[in-house]
């Protein structure tokens, strides 16, 4: 996935790839295998949709995707209706069109005909409107999302961005620490906290613990650019 956030209060997270890239797999990882049952003229371009996205064609893949809307509207399949407005919205904001990419996702409400569906839905929208900037409603859609699935550790982690974007730190450490909960090789998770509680001056040494643990498990993942990052924030501890 795209590069990391490196959280600091007095700084605003801008991370729209990353984001981004967030959403598209979260959507790509589930819709993938509602179209191999069969071929229809939707499926086969969603197919072709997906074949663009991997060569990151995003405009080619966004019309292929529109046509397989078309296609779902005509013959009314509401799964794949809101398959291919999820994919648009994906291709939408890859291309940093975000309040046209916050539309598609809030289409495909109506046609979110399961849970899965129902979650994922609500999970690319809060994270559309953290690219937008729209925190506040960013952190009720995640909301929405836990209480959908209350084990997704992404929609606890990113509605703890959204805190550290509003400056809500207390909150956003809350948040962190059930991320850390439900997974604690969350190695972003560590690092977020550790810069929440160096930035703002609270429990020197608890921060120290969390970047000497995200320090390990990015080392493992050798993600070298959040290693540094932690480096560098032992070296004020």
């Amino acid at each position: 996935m795209g590069q990391p956030i490196h959280v600091k209060p007095e700084e605003k997270s801008d991370d729209k790839k990353y984001t981004q890239n967030v959403i598209k797999e979260k959507c790509f990882k589930y819709v993938e295998s509602s179209i191999k049952e069969s071929e229809s003229e939707a499926k086969r371009f969603l197919h072709e949709g997906n074949a663009c996205c991997c060569s990151e064609k995003y405009k080619d893949a966004e019309e292929y995707y529109l046509k397989a809307y078309d296609s779902a509207m005509r013959s009314k399949e509401d799964g794949l209706i809101w398959d291919s407005l999820q994919r648009i919205g994906c291709v939408l904001g890859r291309q940093e069109k975000y309040e046209k990419s916050h539309e598609k996702f809030k289409e495909s409400l109506k046609y979110a005909i399961d849970k899965n569906r129902l979650f994922t839905t609500y999970f690319n929208l809060g994270i559309s409107d953290i690219n937008l900037e729209n925190e506040k409603e960013a952190i009720s859609y995640f909301e929405k999302a836990i209480r959908t699935n209350p084990e997704d550790v992404g929609a606890y982690f990113y509605k703890a961005v959204a805190h550290i974007n509003r400056r809500d730190f207390d909150k956003a450490e809350d948040g962190l620490k059930k991320v850390i909960q439900i997974n604690p090789k969350h190695a972003k998770a560590h690092s977020y906290l550790a810069d929440i509680l160096f930035y703002i001056g609270k429990r020197s040494e608890e921060a120290k613990s969390e970047a000497e643990i995200a320090l390990k498990l990015f080392n493992e993942q050798r993600n070298v650019e959040m290693v540094n990052h932690c480096e560098e924030l032992l070296e004020k501890l």
